[in-house]
C-alpha cells in the first residue's frame, strides 16, 4: 500500500535528517507524556509526602506505646504474682482463731506464762487490715527470746510492733514482757472492713 504524497519528503530524506526528526518526535512525545501524565502524578506524590511522614510518625509512636504496654503487662503480671505470694502469707478471716491458738501454743511451749492475750480493734488500711494483739506474760529472758523466734518462723505474717520488758514479781520468771503483736489480712480496695475479732473491745 503506497503512502500519501505528503510523506514523500520524509521518506526520501537523508538518514541523518530522519534520525534528527525521530529524536525530535521522541522528545515531543516524552514532553507531552511528562506534562500530561508524570507531572500530575509527581505533584500528587509531593502532596502526599507530609501525610506519609505524619503516618510514619504515628506508626513509630504506636510501636513505642505497644512496647511500653507489653512492658507494663509484664510488670503487672510480676506484681500480681508477688501480691498472690504475699496474700498466701496473710491469714484469712476464718484462719484467725487458729492463728490465735498457734500464738498461744507458741507462748506456752516457749515457757512464757501468759497473763493476757487480747486482740485489739482492727486498723483498716487501703489494701490490708492490721489486727493488733496484746500479749502479756512472765518468763526468763531466754523464754521470751524463744517465743519471739517461734513467732518469726510462723507461716503467716505476725510482727512485733511493741515490746516492753520489766522486772517480774516471781524469782523463776524474772522478766515481765508486754508485747503488741500484729497480723494482717488482705483487703481488696473498696471492700468493707472485717468484723471486730472476738475479745476485742
Amino acid at each position: 500500500m503506497a503512502l500519501p504524497a505528503f510523506f514523500n519528503p520524509i521518506v526520501n530524506a537523508p538518514a541523518s535528517q530522519k534520525l534528527v526528526a525521530g529524536i525530535m518526535g521522541l522528545l515531543v512525545i516524552c514532553g507531552v507524556a511528562y506534562v500530561f501524565l508524570l507531572q500530575p502524578v509527581m505533584t500528587h506524590i509531593d502532596a502526599l509526602r507530609p501525610e506519609v511522614s505524619k503516618l510514619q510518625g504515628e506508626v513509630a509512636q504506636n510501636r513505642r506505646i505497644l512496647a511500653d504496654l507489653m512492658k507494663f503487662r509484664r510488670e503487672v503480671a510480676e506484681l500480681e504474682a508477688r501480691l498472690n505470694a504475699l496474700k498466701d502469707r496473710l491469714p484469712s478471716e476464718r484462719e484467725m482463731p487458729g492463728l490465735y491458738r498457734t500464738l498461744s501454743d507458741a507462748a506456752a511451749s516457749a515457757g512464757l506464762g501468759v497473763s493476757l492475750f487480747q486482740p485489739r480493734p482492727v486498723v483498716v488500711q487501703e489494701v490490708y487490715t492490721e489486727i493488733p494483739i496484746t500479749l502479756n506474760g512472765e518468763a526468763g529472758y531466754h523464754q521470751v527470746g524463744e517465743f519471739l523466734e517461734k513467732v518469726a518462723r510462723l507461716p503467716r505474717v505476725v510482727t512485733v510492733n511493741e515490746i516492753r520488758m520489766s522486772t517480774g514479781n516471781r524469782p523463776r520468771n524474772p522478766v515481765k514482757a508486754e508485747l503488741v503483736l500484729a497480723t494482717y489480712m488482705y483487703r481488696p480496695v473498696g471492700s468493707p472492713p472485717p468484723p471486730k475479732p472476738a475479745g476485742a473491745r
